[in-house]
C-alpha cells in the first residue's frame, strides 16, 4: 500500500530512540492510523486519534526532504507570494466574468469568485499563514502518493478535537486516485463518524483539503488559491455539525477561516 511507505519514517523514531533524538525537531504523528479503509469506489478513508500537543499547530518545524522538493518546484514556477496569487486569480476571474456579462449585454451582481477574493485580499476573511505541522503531514501523505507536480488533486481531512482527553481524531480521505480537483466533500461514512463522536463529546475543530497549483493552466492561473471556491461554500453552508474552522492549503500556505467569517463567503 502507498500510504504505508510514507508512514514507516514516522514510526521508526518510536521504536529508536536515536532516530528519535536526531529528527526531534521533524513533524510527524506519534501513533500509526488506527484504520485504514479502501472504499469500493476505489478511494481511501485514513483514521489517526493522536494527542492534541501544541507541536502539530506550529508552523515552525523542519520539513521532509520530499516537502522540500515540493515547495522547490512551486518557486521553480512563480516567485509570487500567496496573496498574489490569489490577486491574479481574482482578476483573470473578473475580466472573463465582465466580459461574459458585456457579451451578454446584462448587468449582473459581482461574480461570487471575486467578492470572496476581495475579502481575503482585504484582510476581512480569513487569515494567511505558513503551512503548519499538521497540515504539511497530511499534505505530505497525500503528494507522496500522488504526486501534485504531476497532476492537481485534491483531498480532505476532518480533524476533531477533544478537550478532556487532549487528543485530535483525524478523518483522512480522498477519491479514487486522488481524483482530479475532488474538492471538499465529506462521504457518508465519514459524516457518521464524526457525528458519533460529537455525541461523544468531541467538537468538529477543522476542516482541511488542499487547492493543488496547476502551472499549465492556459489563461495563467496558478491555481494553489487560497480562497474556497463556490463549490466549497456550497459545502461550508450546508448545516454541518459545529464547524468552527475551515482550512484551506497549497502546500505552503494556509488560509484559516473561522465559521463567522463563512457567513461573509458567498456561494452563489
Amino acid at each position: 500500500m502507498k500510504f504505508i511507505s510514507l508512514l514507516v519514517v514516522g514510526i521508526v523514531s518510536l521504536v529508536n530512540p536515536s532516530f528519535a533524538a536526531e529528527s526531534k525537531l521533524k513533524c510527524q504523528f506519534e501513533t500509526a492510523p488506527e484504520h485504514i479503509e479502501w472504499t469500493k469506489e476505489g478511494g481511501q478513508i485514513v483514521i489517526w486519534t493522536e494527542p492534541d500537543k501544541e507541536t502539530l499547530w506550529n508552523v515552525e518545524f523542519q520539513h521532509t526532504k520530499e516537502h522540500h522538493r515540493y515547495l522547490s518546484w512551486i518557486n521553480e514556477h512563480t516567485k509570487l507570494s500567496s496573496l498574489e496569487i490569489l490577486e491574479n486569480h481574482r482578476d483573470i476571474v473578473e475580466k472573463t466574468f465582465l466580459y461574459r456579462a458585456h457579451a451578454r449585454d446584462v448587468m449582473t451582481e459581482q461574480n461570487p469568485d471575486v467578492h470572496n477574493s476581495n475579502l481575503i485580499i482585504e484582510g476581512r476573511v480569513g487569515k494567511i499563514r505558513p503551512i503548519n505541522c499538521l497540515e504539511t503531514w497530511l499534505f505530505d501523505t497525500f503528494n507522496h502518493d500522488y504526486p501534485l507536480s504531476k497532476s492537481p488533486k485534491e483531498f480532505h481531512a476532518a480533524i476533531l478535537r477533544n478537550e478532556k482527553s487532549k487528543q485530535i481524531r483525524i478523518y483522512y480521505e480522498h477519491q479514487a486516485d486522488g481524483i482530479d480537483y475532488a474538492g471538499v466533500n465529506t462521504s457518508d461514512k465519514v459524516l457518521g463518524l464524526i457525528k458519533r463522536d460529537l455525541a461523544e463529546g468531541w467538537t468538529l475543530f477543522y476542516d482541511l483539503h488542499n487547492h493543488p497549483f496547476n502551472f499549465k493552466n492556459p489563461y495563467g492561473d496558478l491555481g494553489g488559491i487560497l480562497c474556497p471556491s463556490t463549490a466549497d461554500m456550497s459545502f461550508y453552508h450546508y448545516p454541518s455539525p459545529g464547524l468552527e474552522n475551515a482550512v484551506i492549503t497549497n502546500g505552503r500556505d494556509t488560509i484559516e477561516m473561522t465559521a463567522s467569517h463563512l457567513k461573509d463567503l458567498r456561494d452563489e
